[in-house]
């Protein structure tokens, strides 16, 4: 799979239901592993379901 091709199952969130963890071109930064997301956390940032998950809700402002 290329970057390209993976599936947005996990992202960055500053605090629990917070806005997404974005990156310096405004875009939403996902991951396809939770522990890979889990090594990239800042303080203040938790781990939540990314837009491909199935358990994925919508949080207002949420980008796609």
């Amino acid at each position: 799979m290329s970057g390209h091709d993976k599936l947005k199952l996990f992202c960055l969130r500053w605090g629990k239901g917070g806005q997404m963890v974005c990156d310096l071109q405004g875009s939403p930064v996902y991951y396809h592993e939770k522990s890979v997301a889990k090594t990239h956390r800042g303080e203040g940032m938790v781990v939540s379901f990314g837009i491909n998950h199935k358990k994925y809700n919508y949080v207002a402002g949420d980008m796609r």
